[in-house]
């Protein structure tokens, strides 16, 4: 009994020393710090074991790590669970942070896709605006030409007019006096009578002989411009072709896909402070002719790139140019609807053609050298005979700006490219439309054919560039090359690569075949504008609208 007395007061004091320590344990708990329990244990323990109490202490121990064991897995669950919430919301935080990198990603790309676009809109405004100008100046200038042509007119006009009245005048005075004469003395004033009577006729007559004449020269000048329309005896026969002729020339070098690739930069010529728009070589291939925005025709020996000679062929851009197959003559078109003909040598201006209603922008001569095809901004083309230096057929097939021209190789046949999106085939001999190929997209700039002349390659401003079977008039590959515009391409003479001058200064160079891309030339800061390859496949020449022409080798 005293034993027990004893037991309940030390567990009196226990339990005031646990309830102390437990307070103090929630205490360390809601404050965050750790609570150390082993001092209650020791002291339950030697309590215990002192008064040899064996099966409570063993009850005692096993009911104190039972409840270890349950607090310690408490704690465990509450930062296993502690840690899933965490992963996971880390997990939501990285989705989110992907579908806004993707979103932005996304506006990224439409915004550089817009970009791209309105660039090329700003181009083509651009572009419309400095034809729009040029055409307003060009209409300026006729206004006064026609202006002064009609003060002219109306002068005569009036000076006829004028004599017509006195002359009427004179006729009814005749007419008073002869009355008045006959009723006074008929024999005596007679001869008065007629003599102001043949005065009066001979000033009807003066001024009837001069309305015949202005009629006859109107009459003239009507039938001179319709003779000047018509078909004159010369005109273009049929092109017959031996099959040795469809081959390239045999001292030509074979532009392969590895020597395209190796292509460098060997001559540099600083041509002009303008854009150069086209190029032509002569025959030799060693006289080259370029022209540019500021209206000049220069001539450059190759390879050397010494300026031959120079001259302001036309007072607004030029649009292209073009040698005659022996090189004697070179020819020039303009903005001011003009086509020169120049001679080599001199560069002196030998004649014009005139009929172009607008600006042209492309002229071809055809492998005879007897005839000339021109495209121009008044939707027509127009073939001329250099014989006769008349006009011989207009075709008005394209329904906007015709851009380029090309007689086909070994042909009577022209193709043209227009802003109206397609590529038409045109019967020198008789004016007539023998085809239309369709497949572009946006305007054409350039055209070029293969050596034989039976496969054609066409690039527009959407970067495309088509390849054409000119027997069957299909189509035999399509690719975009670039971004921006193809203002140029062409072959060369084995027919092997295509070359093709691009809006942001590259050059791409095309397997034939398939046009798939195999090398690329960073040829000029600006546009590329013209591509020639020299009939013996030397050297490639690239002109563009930084002012310069390479030769490539």
């Amino acid at each position: 009994m005293h034993i027990f007395l004893h037991l309940l007061s030390s567990i009196g004091g226990l339990a005031t020393h646990t309830h102390n320590s437990l307070s103090h344990s929630l205490m360390m708990e809601m404050t965050g710090a750790v609570v150390d329990l082993e001092p209650v244990e020791d002291f339950i323990m030697n309590f215990l074991m002192k008064h040899n109490m064996t099966e409570t202490m063993q009850c005692f121990q096993r009911e104190w790590f039972d409840l270890d064991m349950a607090d310690r897995k408490d704690v465990q669950e509450e930062n296993v669970n502690s840690v899933y919430k965490e992963v996971e919301y880390l997990r939501d935080e990285v989705e989110k942070a992907v579908t806004k990198e993707k979103a932005m990603e996304k506006r990224a790309s439409s915004t550089e896709s817009q970009f791209e676009r309105l660039v090329k809109e700003r181009d083509h405004h651009r572009t419309s605006h400095r034809r729009i100008v040029q055409e307003k100046g060009a209409l300026q200038k006729e206004m006064q030409r026609l202006s002064q042509r009609f003060e002219t007119l109306k002068k005569e006009h009036e000076e006829l007019k004028s004599k017509f009245e006195t002359a009427l005048r004179e006729k009814m005075l005749a007419k008073l006096q002869k009355k008045k004469a006959e009723s006074i003395n008929p024999s005596a004033t007679m001869k008065r009578t007629n003599y102001l009577s043949e005065t009066a006729t001979s000033a009807l007559r003066t001024n009837a002989t001069l309305r015949e004449h202005a009629t006859q020269r109107a009459n003239t000048l009507r039938s001179l411009q319709a003779t000047q329309r018509k078909k004159p005896q010369s005109g273009m026969s049929m092109t017959v072709v031996r099959p040795e002729e469809l081959l390239p020339p045999s001292a030509a070098k074979k532009m392969t896909v590895e020597r395209a690739r190796a292509l460098t930069a060997v001559n540099t010529i600083k041509a002009s402070n303008h854009a150069i728009s086209a190029m032509s070589l002569n025959g030799s291939s060693d006289v080259l002719a370029s022209v540019d925005d500021g209206g000049e025709l220069c001539l450059w020996s190759l390879p050397s790139g010494q300026q031959e000679q120079c001259v302001s062929a036309h007072t607004t851009w030029c649009g292209g140019v073009a040698f005659d197959p022996n090189g004697d003559t070179v020819f020039t078109c303009a903005s001011d609807a003009t086509i020169k003909v120049w001679e080599t040598d001199s560069l002196t201006l030998i004649s014009s053609f005139v009929e172009h209603a607008h600006g042209v922008w492309s002229v071809d001569v055809h492998h005879t050298g007897n005839f000339l095809v021109s495209g121009a901004m008044d939707n027509t083309i127009k073939i001329w005979s250099l014989q006769d230096e008349v006009c011989l057929f207009t075709n008005r097939h394209h329904s906007d700006s015709v851009n380029v021209v090309k007689f086909q190789p070994h042909s009577n046949f022209v193709v043209s490219g227009g802003a109206d999106k397609v590529v038409c085939v045109t019967d020198a001999r008789t004016g007539l439309n023998k085809g239309t190929l369709k497949g572009h997209t946006n305007a054409i700039h350039g055209i070029a054919f293969n050596y034989s002349g039976d496969v054609c390659v066409s690039c527009d401003a959407d970067g495309y560039v088509f390849s054409w079977d000119m027997n069957t008039n299909e189509r035999l590959s399509s690719v975009q090359v670039t971004e921006h515009s193809a203002y140029a391409v062409a072959v060369d003479t084995t027919g092997t690569v295509v070359v093709v001058g691009c809006g942001d200064g590259t050059v791409k160079i095309l397997k034939l075949d398939d046009l798939t891309v195999c090398a690329e030339l960073q040829a000029h800061d600006d546009a590329v504008q013209s591509l020639l390859f020299d009939p013996f496949g030397s050297f490639l020449v690239s002109a563009g609208a930084d002012g310069t022409i390479r030769l490539w080798s």
